[in-house]
């Protein structure tokens, strides 16, 4: 029994160091990375050096191929300027360079083949990323990049690009989630032929002043253009069909826009804090309007509370003229022709039916009053009759007295 239990014991810690083996387990390296080795026997790297300036990443680590940089790879790195990547690299995952404020360039080889989505958000000072020649996936314009395919793709505008306009190209049909936040310079941006635009596309642009979508695309993610402080006009398409929640939060300075005739759905505070607009013509094709989507800010006590002077002009009825109602808006409202028309058609009939009856009690009357002559001619005929009656009775006798 005793031996049993130990052949099981023994089993038990053969399959636990078996299943510990197969599970990619972090490894330690020389300063200043660390590595985990990946199901293809290759490894992920890590940087472990907050305050790293200049980063060579190794091809090789403990005889390990490095075919990644591993999510939050430099997160918070700072200090870091410059960083060189091998052509061992083959795959880039999200926030790998996250909040590295001081990079200044980045190079990708020719090697990889994935970029995942948010690699260089917060690098604040990037100004522009390189794609070497060869590579099947990724390329570069004038320091912008792109992913290739049948429709291109704008996978980030780097945050320290010193133009202050932008057209995305004629072949660029997909903008990536991010691609412009945070941009410094930017004032002008024109999404030229994209037509499906990704969430938080220009969030913290805090420059950006004029914005023009194209029209094929129908809706806008998520804060799209949050904290946009000085955007002041903005064209949005004619095919738009839905706003996304925050999606121009904090725009403080956007004084007026025109909405889609197709605008069906507007998010919760879409439009929170956008205190000059004052004015807003919603379409009567909305059918969801979201918690405090427009004429809402926050206060000085850090209170939500409605903006003064805000006006809607809506269609009676509509979702909006519901909206302006229940939070106690002023609002212009115009019936639509329909109803217009349906209360003219009433009017009409009640008109028409008023002279009907008019004429109707006019004609009842002349009945009562024709019956009623019509009796008294009966009542006298009959009187008349009576009255002959009477003399026919009365003359046998007088005759009679008289012959006596």
């Amino acid at each position: 029994m005793k031996n049993l239990k130990r052949s099981g014991c023994a089993l038990a810690g053969i399959l636990t160091a078996a299943f510990l083996a197969a599970l990619p387990m972090p490894c330690r390296a020389a300063e200043p990375f660390s590595y985990t080795v990946l199901d293809d026997g290759t490894a992920a790297l890590e940087c472990k050096d907050p305050g790293i300036a200049h980063a060579e990443i190794p091809e090789t680590i403990d005889g390990y191929t490095v075919t990644e940089l591993a999510a939050n790879c430099f997160d918070g790195c700072g200090a870091l300027e410059t960083v060189t990547i091998p052509d061992s690299v083959t795959t880039i995952r999200s926030y790998a360079f996250q909040n590295c404020s001081m990079l200044q360039t980045v190079t990708i080889p020719d090697s990889v083949e994935k970029i995942e989505d948010f690699v260089f958000e917060g690098c604040l000072s990037l100004a522009e990323i390189r794609v070497e020649d060869g590579n099947q996936h990724y390329y570069d314009e004038d320091g912008v990049l792109f992913k290739d395919g049948l429709s291109k793709t704008l996978v980030r505008y780097p945050a320290a690009k010193e133009a202050t306009s932008y057209d995305t190209p004629e072949q660029c049909g997909t903008v990536s989630p991010w691609a412009f936040t945070g941009c410094r310079y930017l004032t002008n941006l024109n999404f030229t032929k994209a037509s499906a635009i990704g969430a938080d596309v220009c969030m913290n642009c805090s420059k950006l002043r004029r914005v023009t979508i194209c029209d094929d695309v129908t809706e806008l993610i998520g804060a799209g253009f949050a904290y946009c402080t000085d955007l002041r006009k903005i064209e949005l398409p004619d095919r738009l069909r839905s706003i996304g929640d925050r999606c121009f939060f904090g725009c403080t300075e956007l004084e007026n826009i025109t909405f889609s005739d197709e605008l069906s759905s507007v998010g919760s505070q879409a439009f929170y804090a956008c205190v000059s607009l004052k004015e807003i013509r919603l379409p009567k094709t909305l059918r969801s309007i979201g918690e405090e989507s427009f004429g809402y800010s926050v206060n000085d006590s850090g209170v939500s509370t409605k903006i003064p002077g805000v006006t809607f002009e809506v269609d009676f009825g509509s979702e909006a003229y519901q909206y302006a109602r229940e939070h106690g808006f002023a609002y212009k409202s115009e019936a639509p022709q329909s109803l217009i028309l349906i209360i003219v058609v009433g009017v009409v009939l009640v008109i028409l039916m008023g002279f009907g009856l008019s004429i109707e009690l006019k004609r009842r009357k002349a009945e009562k009053k024709a019956e009623q002559e019509r009796l008294e001619l009966e009542r006298r005929r009959k009187a008349h009759e009576e009255r002959m009656q009477k003399k026919k009775g009365k003359k046998p006798s007088e005759q009679e007295s008289r012959s006596e």
